[in-house]
C-alpha cells in the first residue's frame, strides 16, 4: 500500500522505494510499541499513512526548492 501510494503520486520507482524506506524506518523507531501485537489494527494504518504523507510532503518540498534554484 505504501510503495503503491507513493508512485501514483511521484510517478518514479526509485523516489518511492525511497520513501517506503523511510516510512519503514519511522515505523520501526518512533513507534516501537506497533512491533507489538495490536500491528495491523486501524491506529497502526493510519500512523503509517501520516507518516507517507509527511515523508512525501518532504520530498515534495525538497524537490520543488532544488528544481526552482
Amino acid at each position: 500500500m505504501i510503495y503503491r501510494i507513493a508512485v501514483h503520486n511521484l510517478s518514479n520507482i526509485a523516489d518511492a522505494e525511497d520513501i517506503l524506506q523511510d516510512v519503514c524506518i519511522s515505523l520501526l523507531t518512533k513507534c516501537p510499541k506497533q512491533r507489538d501485537s495490536d500491528f495491523g489494527t486501524a491506529h497502526s494504518e493510519s500512523f503509517i499513512l501520516l507518516t507517507e504523507e509527511e515523508a512525501l510532503l518532504d520530498y515534495m518540498d525538497v524537490f520543488v526548492t532544488y528544481s526552482i534554484a
